[in-house]
């Protein structure tokens, strides 16, 4: 984990950021004193990751949106960065031209953003260039066998009764086999494992090809667990009753996401809780990290006790 530190002032860095930033990016606002929110458009992006990356900012996370329907109409994608020692925070949001479905990869700058370039492209047919997803890079969230290629089902404009109709047809017409690894040569097995796992583990299904004790191969199919909880969100429920979804996503996190959404919608409506309810928060959530502390040290011991 990076520490970060208190010594330089959020404020006075994020000053000096928009002074290095300018002429690659446009300021949009600042949300708190240690926010900045950028928007950068065209061939500008990858210049302004490498900009951000020579200035101290490691990449957090990568998420796409469908806004056709909004003001700007069109696809968006959203990056935060965080800097490694300095309490900051990065916001940068790229505009796909109308229409368009393809982005600049940062994954030159950012080797580890490759995770989410391949579920943007399964889930909302975003596609990076330059390097592209390749076809083994395809269908890691979408598994081709229950699933058509061109899903896409986090699109606004795809209805719940157009996704089951696509997925009912394609399973009757097209079945296809998931991919496994390539036969076993003599001496040698191969060993499946999930996707139902025991405890808290994520499903995922994992295929070792062994010879004796030694992996000599190994697969990794993921995505079992993907809900469409960005689209339930839209199609289901309000700002007032969302927390409700937010806290069913993960048992072990319920109350740490759904006080993630409730300081979302706190501030966009520009709501301040009281001092006694900001305690009580972290409260609650010192508590659940506790119990997962706990519940990890247990397991950690139960598995060594196996070996």
């Amino acid at each position: 984990m990076f520490h970060k530190t208190q010594e330089t002032n959020p404020i006075q860095h994020i000053e000096e950021m928009q002074q290095k930033l300018a002429g690659l990016a446009t300021i949009l606002y600042r949300p708190n004193r240690n926010e900045i929110h950028l928007s950068v458009s065209g061939d500008k992006l990858l210049p302004l990751a490498q900009k951000l990356q020579r200035e101290g900012f490691y990449l957090v996370t990568m998420v796409a949106n469908d806004e056709r329907e909004l003001e700007d109409a069109c696809f968006k994608i959203y990056y935060l960065f965080s800097h490694a020692k300095i309490d900051v925070f990065a916001i940068v949001e790229y505009a796909l031209p109308p229409e368009n479905t393809k982005y600049p990869s940062l994954r030159r700058v950012y080797p580890g953003i490759a995770v989410f370039e391949r579920e943007i492209g399964d889930m909302m047919g975003l596609f990076p260039t330059l390097p592209a997803l390749t076809t083994a890079e395809r269908g890691q969230w979408l598994h081709p066998n229950c699933y058509p290629s061109d899903l896409y089902p986090l699109r606004r404009d795809h209805s719940t009764p157009m996704l089951q109709s696509a997925i009912y047809r394609y399973r009757q017409l097209s079945p296809a086999p998931i991919q496994e690894l390539p036969p076993p040569a003599d001496g040698e097995w191969t060993l499946t494992v999930g996707p139902v796992h025991a405890a808290t583990i994520e499903p995922g299904r994992f295929t070792f090809r062994l010879a004796g004790e030694a992996v000599e191969d190994f697969s990794i199919l993921l995505g079992y667990t993907h809900k469409g909880i960005e689209r339930l969100f839209q199609i289901g429920h309000h700002l007032d009753d969302g927390w409700q979804l937010a806290e069913r996503i993960v048992g072990d996190s319920a109350y740490a996401h759904s006080l993630a959404y409730c300081r979302a919608v706190e501030r966009l409506a520009g709501v301040q809780i009281p001092p006694p309810a900001v305690l009580w928060r972290g409260i609650f959530l010192e508590l659940e990290r506790m119990t997962n502390h706990f519940g990890d040290c247990a397991g950690m011991a139960a598995d060594v006790s196996l070996h």
